[in-house]
């Protein structure tokens, strides 16, 4: 499974991610609503949510990425300016996750006095391309925590 792949406009995919090492995102209750306000922040103007987990020590989405003239309207408010007829959507969309992940980063290590990494590796991801595929990810993204126990 490719779990690198461009977030394509319009497109459905399954993004998670796993914290570092035996660490877990999510120490107190504060913290998933504070994750979830920070995807609030940086995710929707770029993705609707179909389904989402928060587990002690990883999370899914389920989501599908916006079209380019959604996302062209999201960068004029963020930008202030008109996009370049030649942005790369993918990148933008990407960069958002980035900023996403990076100011939980922080605020985690910071409230809980450490340093480093928090989230393993790459954000993964894996294209949904037919019906069956997206109602067994909507099923396994709600059943992961009791999977987990």
């Amino acid at each position: 499974m490719k779990y690198h792949g461009p977030l394509l406009p319009e497109h459905i995919f399954h993004v998670f991610n796993h914290a570092v090492g035996s660490e877990n995102l999510f120490r107190e209750a504060d913290n998933y609503s504070y994750f979830l306000e920070l995807a609030i922040k940086h995710i929707i103007s770029v993705a609707d949510f179909y389904a989402y987990n928060l587990l002690p020590n990883h999370f899914h989405f389920l989501i599908r990425i916006k079209s380019i003239e959604e996302l062209s309207h999201y960068y004029f408010l963020q930008k202030e300016k008109e996009p370049e007829s030649n942005i790369d959507w993918p990148k933008y969309v990407m960069q958002q996750f980035s900023n996403f992940c990076n100011a939980y980063s922080k605020a985690y290590n910071k409230r809980f006095q450490r340093r480093g990494a928090l989230f393993l590796d790459y954000l993964k991801r894996s294209l949904i391309d037919n019906g069956p595929y997206f109602k067994h990810c909507v099923r396994y993204v709600h059943y992961n925590a009791v999977h987990h126990g």
